[in-house]
């Protein structure tokens, strides 16, 4: 661990609608003494350094023993490789690591990740999930986190609810600024291409996802479920499949005041019993809940859309609809070179 490791920890207890346990002040995992550098970690500008496989288990090894590193930050130095090959391949077959999600939720008991996570522009491979629990991803459950800043490729993850790519649940908490390329899955519900159940205030804005996502019910492009939440400026161009109901493009569900605005869908949609729970944004869309300044190609998904407006692949690959996205913000950029010549943000160049 560099950066003199993450050893340094701050006590931080948590209530909530699940038990926060196990909170401990010991850092004798750590291979520095806190001691001699009692800052590092405490701001954005001196955070603790990942830059290895080691460091990365470390980190779920600490917080799945209740570490939750409430107002500590860490921050990618290298691209990390889990597991070399092509995680297309593998399926039931593992690789030779196989992933444990930092934080984790057991019945009403949760150690969750509080600090920040910063990719710093990094990305995770060959990450490999396959089992029956919940709360599966780079990180099974976070709670008023901040996850930003990275990428997610050639990984496979499936688990039975609460998955995603990113955060299985993200509750309370931030994921900006990041994309995923993995294969998703869950065998029961709420599965999404990056986070599976974004609840409680919490923020999933400028990413995107381009990796397939296949569940039960409520599987979405970004979210499986979007709960008291917001989503906002993304985009999501891999497939989603769910073999019941409630799918859509960019959220399985979204509910309970939740908003989804200024986004795009362009892939298919497939839904295994009908088309009534499943859009080309969401798939269900509760009264209380806002969709608005949503897209898709009408020319890659023929499914009609009452929450969103279809555009034609020419319409959608052009400065116009940039400044459509926009909506009066800086955030979406146009550069048809770019992104297969949709828009994308300015941290993708």
């Amino acid at each position: 661990m560099h950066k003199n490791g993450i050893g340094l920890f701050s006590s931080f207890c948590l209530i909530a609608s699940i038990t926060i346990c196990g909170c401990s002040s010991d850092s004798s995992s750590s291979n520095t003494d806190p001691k001699e550098n009692p800052t590092v970690g405490t701001t954005e500008e001196n955070p603790y350094e990942i830059s290895s496989v080691e460091d990365l288990i470390q980190l779920a090894s600490e917080v799945n023993n209740c570490k939750s590193y409430a107002g500590v930050y860490f921050k990618m130095t290298a691209d990390i490789v889990l597991n070399e090959g092509n995680a297309s391949e593998w399926g039931a077959t593992a690789p030779t690591n196989v992933w444990v999600p930092i934080g984790k939720k057991v019945d009403i008991t949760a150690c969750p990740f509080s600090g920040t996570f910063d990719g710093d522009g990094h990305t995770i491979s060959g990450l490999y999930f396959n089992d029956t629990n919940a709360y599966a991803g780079l990180f099974g459950v976070v709670y008023g986190g901040t996850i930003k800043n990275m990428g997610l490729i050639n990984s496979y993850i499936n688990a039975r609810y609460a998955v995603g790519s990113i955060v299985g649940y993200n509750f309370e908490s931030v994921v900006e600024n990041v994309y995923s390329e993995a294969s998703v899955s869950a065998t029961s519900q709420y599965v999404g291409g990056l986070v599976g159940v974004n609840i409680h205030g919490s923020i999933i804005q400028e990413s995107y996802n381009s990796g397939t996502v296949n569940g039960s019910f409520t599987a979405g492009g970004i979210a499986g479920s979007n709960n008291a939440s917001e989503i906002k400026n993304v985009f999501n161009k891999g497939n989603v499949s769910a073999s019941k109901i409630n799918v859509g493009g960019i959220a399985g569900e979204n509910v309970q005041g939740a908003t989804i605005t200024n986004c795009y869908f362009i892939a298919t949609i497939v839904n295994g019993d009908s088309t009534e729970n499943a859009g080309n944004i969401v798939g269900t869309n509760a009264s209380t809940a806002t969709v608005a300044n949503c897209y898709y190609d009408n020319f890659i998904s023929t499914l009609a859309d009452s929450l969103a407006e279809g555009k034609s692949t020419s319409e959608m690959k052009v400065s116009g609809f940039v400044q459509t996205l926009n909506n009066g913000s800086d955030v979406w950029k146009w550069v048809s070179t770019k992104n297969g010549g949709y828009p994308s943000f300015s941290w993708m160049e």
